[in-house]
């Protein structure tokens, strides 16, 4: 596999890409829209359950202005993060702080923050983004109408919840790492 010379690869995800964060403002780095397809129809069990015509309407649906693929993947980035983890040394309540209180990450400890704030403030901010993209995740469904692909993209939605849901109820493990 070809890969990029330094110069044109894709700049590294930054703090201003993690939802509900109060970061300063700037424009969120994007994936590819193409790689997201992929990465969706690739993913998805019952690919080979659409005809071929319903495949290129969920294509189409993929490709609009809706950021249906951008949207999952921001929801499943954060709902790891909703618990704060003063083992991990960059995780959104740091990323969050270190906005909040202008100062560079490097310059913090993470075991030194105040962890239970933290904590309440991640699950506050889960629960007002969560919602949010349930909300925008629903709409592009609903604006589906009668098309056979909704119920297939309705259930995708749902399986999305419950890995999201998972994910936020099994919090980390407290343990020390080897």
């Amino acid at each position: 596999m070809r890969q990029n010379p330094p110069s044109t690869r894709p700049a590294p995800t930054t703090a201003a890409s993690y939802p509900g964060i109060p970061f300063p403002p700037g424009d969120r780095p994007k994936s590819s829209p193409a790689r997201r397809v992929v990465a969706l129809v690739g993913g998805l069990p019952f690919a080979r359950a659409l005809a071929p015509r319903d495949l290129e309407k969920l294509l189409g649906v993929l490709r609009e202005d809706s950021d249906f693929l951008g949207g999952v993947a921001r929801l499943l980035r954060f709902a790891q993060d909703v618990r704060f983890d003063p083992s991990e040394p960059l995780n959104s309540g740091v990323m969050g702080y270190a906005a909040e209180h202008r100062q560079r990450l490097t310059e913090l400890d993470a075991t030194r923050l105040p962890r239970e704030e933290l904590d309440t403030r991640l699950k506050r901010e889960w629960v007002d983004y969560s919602a949010r993209t349930r909300r925008e995740l629903d709409a592009v469904v609903a604006a589906l109408g009668d098309e056979p692909l909704r119920p297939l993209l309705q259930g995708f939605v749902q399986s999305v919840w419950a890995v999201a849901t998972r994910l936020t109820d099994a919090g980390h493990d407290p343990r020390p790492g080897p």
